[in-house]
């Protein structure tokens, strides 16, 4: 998931590409199905006032907060996390699912660095299908948003810092 987020993060949302995600049910596919989005992510902000953030992607599977603070064995972590209602490999059904993350992404951004400033540091906890980890660094701006540190989690020894993106 890192290497994917690294991989958006060199094609950035200024060029027109279309990121698809592999459909396991009911027959694999890459296409893109018809109809109205199913998946509605949303944004479960964390605590104001913060010099560390955390922001889990919980879209394949929830991610318990002590997962995080594991990994960052800092006080105060705020964590915040972006979701749906049933987190599952098969959440993204169209188009328009993979850009409502988009928005929900943006926008989580945006207000992390409207409550915390400038001088806080992310740390990026991903259990998402692979479109979701691309298009999620595909949103960020170098210019424009705080750079992060990218997690993987690794059996038997939880989740492990694999690379930055500033």
């Amino acid at each position: 998931m890192p290497l994917l987020m690294k991989l958006g993060q060199l094609l950035p949302d200024l060029h027109d590409i279309d990121v698809f995600t592999r459909h396991r049910e009911p027959t694999p596919s890459w296409c893109w199905k018809d109809g109205a989005p199913t998946f509605q992510p949303y944004c479960n902000e964390g605590a104001a006032k913060s010099n560390r953030e955390a922001i889990k992607l919980s879209v394949k599977d929830r991610i318990s907060d002590e997962r995080e603070q594991s990994a960052i064995s800092e006080e105060g972590l705020s964590i915040w996390e972006i979701t749906c209602d049933r987190p599952g490999y098969d959440v993204l059904s169209t188009r328009e699912d993979l850009s409502d993350f988009r928005t929900v992404v943006r926008s989580t951004f945006n207000r992390i660095r409207q409550c915390h400033g400038e001088a806080v540091e992310i740390s990026v906890f991903p259990a998402a299908p692979a479109a979701c980890c691309i298009e999620f660094a595909r949103v960020w701006q170098p210019k424009a948003h705080l750079p992060m540190e990218i997690y993987d989690q690794v059996k038997d020894r939880g989740f492990v810092q694999r690379l930055r993106i500033e």
